[in-house]
């Protein structure tokens, strides 16, 4: 084990309208963060998992989540920040011993499997920095203010990124570190490392890897859980 993971669950759900807050939303019978945290845990590379949760939701997360998890042991329960790029840096100061790899995923993403959480890994100790990512298959254009399309982009070049994005620990808090220096605060990970002049390498991502983000997405993760339960 050589690996930790930082699980982002700090949002307000907002777009989830009143369906409720998203970590404890029912997907296939379970609440939908239980899903990648039980995956994380069985995952041989990763030794924890730090979960990083509104402030206010600590308490109801361990006992609406935590407390179903035989492993719940492996989980470290840290509060969030004010935006995502807080909130996972929260998660990196509080990682437990020193670990050599970091894995960030966001919570609203449930259906993550071990083999591409371990696929990702071993691509990490290959190349320092990895983020999955999948071909782009829309046509998309680039507009201003006003809505003018200012270019078609080439759809060729581009990836829908999703998370675990993986990095070199040491990497990783370098580039946070100096990004909270210089109040930096993407929604990506990798953007930090790009940032820093670093490369960073886009490996095959996953379909079923969804993130959830509003109430038309929950069946569709159903009808992907459903799949991916078939397969196993």
């Amino acid at each position: 084990m050589d690996a930790v993971a930082v699980v982002v669950a700090a949002g307000e759900s907002r777009r989830m309208a009143s369906r409720g807050d998203k970590p404890f939303l029912p997907l296939g019978g379970k609440p939908l963060l239980l899903h990648c945290l039980e995956t994380l845990t069985r995952a041989p590379s990763i030794s924890h998992c730090v979960l990083v949760c509104r402030s206010g939701q600590l308490e109801t997360v361990r006992r609406q989540i935590l407390d179903l998890m035989p492993d719940s042991d492996k989980i470290w329960l840290v509060p969030g920040g004010a935006m995502r790029s807080d909130s996972v840096w929260e998660g990196l100061q509080a990682l437990p011993g020193n670990p050599a790899y970091v894995l960030i995923h966001d919570g609203a993403r449930p259906l993550i499997t071990v083999e591409f959480v371990e696929t990702l890994l071993a691509e990490a100790r290959i190349r320092k920095a990895v983020v999955p990512g999948l071909a782009v298959k829309a046509t998309l254009k680039q507009v201003d203010e006003n809505g003018r399309v200012l270019a078609t982009l080439e759809r060729s070049s581009l990836r829908e990124i999703q998370t675990p994005q993986v990095f070199e620990c040491s990497l990783i808090l370098d580039c946070h570190r100096a990004a909270q220096e210089k109040g930096f605060k993407p929604t990506d990970d990798a953007a930090l490392v790009e940032a820093a002049g670093h490369p960073v390498y886009v490996v095959k991502g996953d379909p079923f890897n969804l993130k959830v983000t509003s109430p038309e997405d929950l069946p569709v993760a159903e009808r992907y859980l459903a799949e991916l339960q078939k397969r196993s």
